[in-house]
């Protein structure tokens, strides 16, 4: 293969890594946002200030899955609720 060749195939797999990167930081960025705010609305729950079924809705999840998140949360957080 000729060094013009080898440059071009290095030159598109830098490339391909730039944008990899780029790509995983922007889908983290999204996850951490959506992750930051199930735990702000779990917290609003958990202290009365929001119920289950608008906090639901907000994280665009049905009441039984955002309780099911909500049941892991208190169980990480040693609190049972009482």
């Amino acid at each position: 293969m000729c060094e013009a060749v080898k440059d071009m195939i290095n030159e598109s797999r830098q490339e391909g890594k730039v944008e990899g990167k780029a790509e995983g930081r922007i889908e983290g960025r999204e996850e951490g946002k959506a992750e930051g705010k199930i735990q702000m609305l779990k917290e609003l729950v958990k202290d009365g200030t929001l119920s289950v079924v608008k906090a639901a809705a907000k994280a665009e999840m049905t009441v039984e899955q955002f309780e099911k998140e909500l049941d892991k949360f208190t169980k990480l957080s040693g609190d049972s609720g009482k």
